[in-house]
């Protein structure tokens, strides 16, 4: 038993060290916020910590690991803005709602709802929702994606305020799964996308963000989550899969 405790333990100081909080996407180019009006930015304390999707007027959906351990009362949320530093308008948040099966070790199940205090008036050009999959609605390989945020670009000479995104391609849950397996595999909440050339991804900072589908109408299938550094040939991004968790979204937003 106190051997896999220590595995466990160890498992997850691997993960906590490759949580996408506090970085830039890695590979893509700036980003009005009128090309993608759902995104936002999470704040802590004032200060940008995470991305997330307008998904109504009144809610916002992030990763639980953006949440764990803060309450509500030092989060806010800038949306209108492809600055995570001004513009735009900013949101208290009133709530948050964690999902229950949400596991520290794995990150499986890593959503988390903010309720703001004052509704967003979506004007359709800044500040939009984005649409979501239904439940258990199945993201095929192979499928563009884009995927934006303020994280980690790994360039000095690239700003860390401004917007940026990036397009990557969805990879199926076997694929991926076997590349996690020394990390422990994916949960079933967890699916894949990025470049197994490298290159392209989100990084550290861009937790919590949009992965939406390139393909007819945009919707919202992923949620940044983590991933072995940012961009590394053979190590696509992981994401929280959004239509697992479709009907929890409207049992608890109504949307």
């Amino acid at each position: 038993m106190k051997i896999f405790l220590i595995f466990v333990s160890l498992i997850a100081s691997i993960i906590a060290a490759n949580v996408r909080s506090g970085g830039k996407i890695v590979g893509g180019i700036e980003v009005p916020i009128e090309n993608v009006p759902y995104q936002v930015s999470v704040r802590y304390n004032n200060y940008h910590t995470c991305g997330g999707s307008i998904i109504s007027s009144s809610f916002i959906l992030t990763a639980q690991h953006c949440t764990s351990g803060r309450t509500a009362g030092y989060l806010t949320v800038r949306a209108g803005s492809n600055s995570s530093i001004n513009g735009g308008e900013i949101f208290q948040v009133s709530k948050i709602i964690p999902h229950p099966n949400f596991n520290e070790y794995s990150l499986d199940y890593d959503f988390s709802l903010l309720k703001l205090t004052n509704a967003i008036v979506l004007d359709g050009i800044t500040k939009d929702k984005v649409q979501l999959p239904t439940q258990d609605e199945i993201l095929a390989k192979g499928i563009a994606m884009f995927v934006s945020g303020w994280g980690a670009t790994l360039n000095p000479n690239q700003s860390t305020s401004i917007l940026r995104g990036v397009t990557i391609t969805s990879i199926d849950f076997d694929t991926c799964n076997l590349i996690y397996l020394r990390d422990g595999g994916l949960g079933a909440s967890q699916i894949c996308a990025g470049e197994l050339a490298g290159g392209k991804d989100s990084c550290y900072g861009d937790s919590g963000g949009p992965m939406v589908s390139l393909a007819g109408t945009r919707k919202l299938y992923g949620v940044v989550s983590w991933g072995i550094d940012c961009a590394l040939p053979g190590w696509p991004g992981v994401y929280a899969r959004v239509s697992l968790v479709r009907n929890w979204i409207d049992e608890n937003t109504k949307v």
